[in-house]
């Protein structure tokens, strides 16, 4: 009976490492525009555009999903980094502090940084 179980289960398991092998793209595509759903309005066909394009530098379905989990993460905290940059008040010439917000393509971390004093995350 054991050997039946482990058979049925094996063959279970591989037939959802083949759906999702097949439909990885679709999924990865989904949980991107569900992450961009959290993003202010005016912000959300920007950070599509650029996910998408960042998704497809990944290689493989699992690749591509992993990927797409990340901007998910990541979503609530570019969302506050978005809303902090535009409560920001202007300095005295009358031009806002610069904030940039750096995603690491292969860790999907987000950085906020200071583009003034150096180049990019520490």
């Amino acid at each position: 009976m054991d050997v039946v179980i482990a058979i049925l289960l094996g063959a279970i398991g591989s037939l959802v490492a083949a759906e999702l092998y097949a439909n990885g793209p679709r999924i990865a595509d989904a949980l991107i525009r569900f992450a961009v759903s959290r993003l202010p309005e005016d912000e959300k066909a920007r950070f599509l555009e650029e996910w998408r394009a960042d998704n497809e530098d990944f290689v493989g379905a699992i690749g591509k999903v992993g990927h797409a989990i990340g901007c998910y993460l990541g979503a609530s905290r570019v969302a506050s980094i978005v809303q902090r940059c535009r409560s920001l008040t202007r300095d005295k010439t009358g031009n806002l502090p610069k904030v940039g917000i750096h995603q690491d393509i292969k860790t999907s971390n987000i950085y906020e940084y200071d583009p003034t004093r150096h180049s990019g995350p520490d």
